[in-house]
């Protein structure tokens, strides 16, 4: 007999697998082909879609994703019934609805095949060993006529009635697994919490009327963080959608919770995994791997709820223990000089690289003539990257702000040009003193106005690093360096530091100097900007 095999999965692979050692041709597809290698090498035959697999075979099983998928593969244009052979049987091993089944045995019926439900449970290892259990709907006679087939892949075969009752029974089923799933973690998170060893709790408690096939399958793989899936959790929640009869997405219930914002979606409508469930994931291997006392998330601050949801579902399914701090660290967007957000002259997205090349040859205007070849072009990339970043840094990291390239790369303005700049020129004069043979600092003179501003800006260096920790925000850094900078120039013109005669006020104003470039510089650092040896 020439057997079809739709959905190499998980559980599809294993099982087709038996019906390849037993003899039989089988022919195989699914959606991704490479899934089906290890059939191909075994010696199953590979088909490019479900026509061919329809045209081909006497028998065909199907065990896929959602019941959108079942309806596509059977009832769809290129679908199993419109193609497949007179007399053939369909058999559907996927938990879908029960009014599919139905429609799919009627369409069948319209065309002389002979459709079954025969939807399975036992997960991976089930499949592996043979011994799922197959509950099937449709024809007794057409059962009675495959049932050795089902022998190969199930332990446990029952025929329970018309078409549509296979799933109604696996709906049952998995009612009943999703309380005892619930059960057995509760037991483990509790156990746990009372300092129990997880292990010796389960031999005291698997050999009384609390014994589960959950507590002694799936517990001691929970207890062993083998998170390997035998059975994909977005499969089970569709399953408890259908039982429940619903099509609106699953969501996690936050008892007690009146918040008014959207309960977390773990599951969207049409079966996919949302992100907030894979930021719970995410969360979860972060506390087993790294036990972080802070976590921070830096992401545009349109995404403040989404963060909220996922954070407090964190917190209340103890995912993330209360004394760890979930931080959502929200920044705003650039704009262009139209206040909307910036793109390239054709409208499209600008690439960083284009973004950097933009400023650059703004930079390269104003760059020193003396400046050439490799390194003209080397400084000139370090000036461009420093005045993107300083732009983005200059305003509350929440707040919008427009891009100019002009503007970024003024060396008069409040830009990162112009800290350069002003960096530069103080490790010049550093440097000339140095030629001179002049003796920098102590600082043991304030002078006049100008020394009594720079020293009274430097000690506000430390309460500023402490506000942008606090804030998570690199504004004020920023912010205090043009201010540094800008005292420091007014310092520098109204004293002549390099030919004053009276030594002590030399060497004190030399030491205010070197503070300021050794601060400029540092600051410069945490910002991630680079300054050049000259400009």
């Amino acid at each position: 007999m020439k057997i079809g095999f739709i959905g190499i999965g998980v559980m599809g692979e294993a099982m087709a697998g038996h019906l390849l050692k037993a003899g039989h041709d089988l022919y195989v597809y699914n959606r991704t082909k490479s899934k089906a290698d290890r059939l191909v090498e075994a010696g199953a035959v590979w088909c490019d879609d479900v026509k061919s697999i329809a045209t081909t075979c006497d028998l065909i099983f199907t065990i896929i994703g959602v019941p959108a998928d079942v309806e596509n593969v059977y009832l769809g244009e290129e679908g199993l019934v419109n193609h497949a052979r007179a007399h053939s049987i369909l058999v559907d091993m996927t938990t879908s609805t029960p009014d599919l089944a139905k429609r799919i045995y009627e369409a069948g019926k319209v065309k002389g095949l002979q459709c079954l439900d025969a939807p399975v449970t036992g997960g991976d290892v089930g499949a592996k060993n043979g011994t799922l259990a197959i509950r099937v709907g449709g024809e007794k006679e057409t059962y009675d006529e495959i049932l050795p087939i089902l022998e190969l892949m199930g332990q446990t075969i029952v025929y329970m009635g018309a078409a549509g009752s296979g799933q109604h029974t696996k709906m049952a089923n998995q009612i009943a697994i999703a309380g005892a799933a619930i059960g057995m973690v509760e037991a483990l998170a509790y156990s746990k919490g009372a300092g129990l060893d997880l292990e010796t709790v389960l031999k005291a408690v698997t050999s009384g009327s609390a014994a589960s096939w959950q507590l002694s399958n799936m517990a001691p793989r929970i207890i062993k963080d083998d998170f390997n899936p035998g059975f994909f959790i977005k499969h089970f929640i569709k399953d408890m959608r259908i039982a429940c009869s619903e099509s609106k997405a699953m969501n996690v219930d936050l008892p007690g919770d009146t918040s008014p914002i959207p309960p977390l979606l773990i599951v969207k409508s049409n079966g996919a995994i949302s992100y907030q469930t894979t930021d719970l994931a995410t969360l979860w291997e972060r506390m087993k791997n790294i036990k972080p006392d802070e976590i921070w998330y830096v992401v545009d601050k349109r995404q403040s709820l989404h963060f909220k949801q996922v954070f407090r579902a964190a917190y209340k399914a103890k995912i993330v223990p209360e004394n760890v701090k979930l931080n959502f660290i929200g920044f705003g967007t650039m704009n262009g000089k139209n206040g909307k957000p910036f793109k390239t002259r054709d409208g499209g997205v600008m690439t960083l690289s284009e973004l950097i090349e933009s400023v650059k040859r703004e930079t390269l205007k104003k760059l020193n003539p003396n400046i050439i070849g490799q390194e003209r072009d080397e400084i000139s990339d370090i000036i461009a990257v420093s005045a993107l970043k300083y732009a983005d840094l200059l305003p509350n990291r929440s707040t919008d702000y427009i891009f100019d390239e002009e503007k970024f790369s003024d060396l008069n303005g409040k830009t990162g040009a112009y800290l350069l700049y002003s960096t530069i020129r103080i490790k010049s004069l550093l440097n000339k003193a140095k030629e001179q043979g002049l003796q920098i600092g102590p600082i043991n003179v304030i002078a006049n106005e100008y020394d009594r501003n720079i020293a009274l800006k430097l000690l506000q260096a430390s309460i500023v690093l402490n506000k942008s920790y606090e804030e998570k925000s690199l504004n004020d850094i920023a912010e205090y360096l043009y201010q540094l900078t800008n005292v420091f120039n007014n310092f520098y013109s109204s004293n002549r530091i390099l030919s004053e005669k009276n030594k002590e006020i030399q060497q004190s104003w030399l030491g205010l100097t070197e503070n300021i470039y050794n601060t400029n510089k540092e600051l410069l650092k945490i910002l991630g900007i680079n300054t050049p040896k000259k400009m």
